[in-house]
């Protein structure tokens, strides 16, 4: 079993996800940050967590997102991703207020 959860969010909205199956976790966070309406451009830095067997392992996720031929027909709102690993150190803001429901 897995256990995950967003790091970057207020301490009192801190919860796990538990979940049974193998799966992947750069997919896992594109589908909880992806955004499919907007009314305007962004950009945003997250982290996550994710334990399996007792190991915690730490992850960062630059999320941005615009709008490609903005306000003709063809428009479409583009998600771009950057997930990668990282060391706890790396934590910052609430994630690493957060840190404490991990360790």
């Amino acid at each position: 079993m897995y256990k995950v959860a967003d790091l970057s969010v207020d301490p009192r909205y801190f919860k796990w996800n538990f979940i049974k199956e193998d799966f992947n976790i750069e997919n896992y966070i594109k589908r909880k940050e992806y955004i499919y309406d907007s009314d305007s451009c962004g950009e945003e830095t997250n982290f996550w967590v994710v334990i399996k067997e007792g190991t915690p392992r730490f992850y960062r996720s630059y999320h941005e997102w615009y709008w490609d031929h903005y306000g003709e027909e063809d428009s479409e709102l583009i998600n771009e991703f950057e997930i990668e690993e990282v060391e706890p150190e790396a934590l910052n803001g609430d994630a690493k207020i957060n840190l404490r429901f991990v360790i």
